[in-house]
């Protein structure tokens, strides 16, 4: 997620315009794959927290029991 945050934190801004302009909803999205009856652990660090805000974006997580 951080390789992600780092290409578009300096694209905030225009994001958030382009969000008020065309009506736009960002979404964070992400598959997990557990194996072998593994827990997983999900952890949102601030800067992804901050930018998600910025940009009034959601996370949405899903698993995959394997």
């Amino acid at each position: 997620m951080n390789y992600l945050l780092n290409l578009l934190e300096p694209h905030i801004e225009k994001l958030k315009t382009l969000r008020m302009k065309h009506n736009l909803n960002f979404l964070f999205s992400f598959s997990i794959r557990v194996m072998n009856n593994e827990s997983p652990a999900i952890s949102i660090e601030q800067k992804a927290i901050g930018i998600a805000y910025d940009l009034n974006a959601e996370f949405d997580f899903d698993l995959y029991i394997l």
